[in-house]
């Protein structure tokens, strides 16, 4: 009994970190710094302003801020993508 939930939690962790993994931006030609000027200024660009009722930067997002998390994250993708960057798991 031990060993299989051991097995079910070891499972768990690796299934969760292969979701979670963060995605690897590719551009022909370009360099890290140029990744990260661009990465730079798509976050400024894409960023929804502060999670409400907390100053937790490092806050679990759940209604209204999971959608405006999700819609960041989006434009965030958009923008790197118009300069260029393929994203590559």
């Amino acid at each position: 009994m031990r060993r299989a939930i051991i097995g079910v939690l070891t499972l768990l962790s690796i299934s969760g970190c292969a979701a979670g993994a963060p995605t690897t931006w590719v551009k022909s030609g370009a360099s890290g710094a140029d990744l990260a000027r661009d990465k730079y200024a798509c976050t400024q660009e894409s960023r929804v302003g502060d999670v409400a009722g907390t100053d937790e930067t490092r806050a679990f997002f759940y209604g209204q801020n999971k959608l405006s998390q999700t819609e960041a994250n989006r434009l965030y993708s958009m923008c790197l993508q118009a300069r260029g960057w393929t994203a590559a798991r």
